[in-house]
């Protein structure tokens, strides 16, 4: 898994990232194109910072990086100055461009696989082959 630096970093260059989802109990799997926004220092970052906790917004003085090996648990909680935490905040803002649906098994027990994508942009649907 890479570490919140780079991923950070690798968005800024190309914004174009992917979820996937999947649930094993309905066979059936989700994968949805988007692309990112980078927050930090704005005003949304700034409305999103505001509406967490105090302990939420305390994890963000945290000394090490996310990620970053440490002998024990406990000593991964060395903080900073918490005045200093919204320097190492930031929002990942995510807009779906498309939706990639695959049902492996479906509830009537057909024996076809049904594949199909929304291009949320043209606002068409069309079926793939799976």
């Amino acid at each position: 898994m890479k570490a919140v630096k780079e991923k950070w970093t690798e968005l800024g260059q190309d914004s174009h990232c992917a979820l996937h989802f999947y649930c094993p109990k309905r066979k059936w799997q989700m994968r949805l194109e988007c692309k990112a926004t980078l927050h930090k220092d704005d005003d949304f970052a700034k409305i999103q910072w505001e509406g967490l906790s105090e302990r939420s917004r305390r994890i963000y003085a945290l000394r090490n990086t996310p990620g970053e090996p440490v002998d024990d648990p406990k000593s991964a909680y060395i903080f900073d100055s918490a005045d200093r935490a919204f320097e190492h905040f930031g929002v990942v803002s995510i807009q779906v461009r498309k939706l990639e649906s695959l049902q492996l098994e479906r509830p009537d027990r057909t024996d076809y696989h049904i594949r199909a994508l929304w291009d949320l942009d043209s606002n068409l649907l069309s079926y793939l082959a799976p």
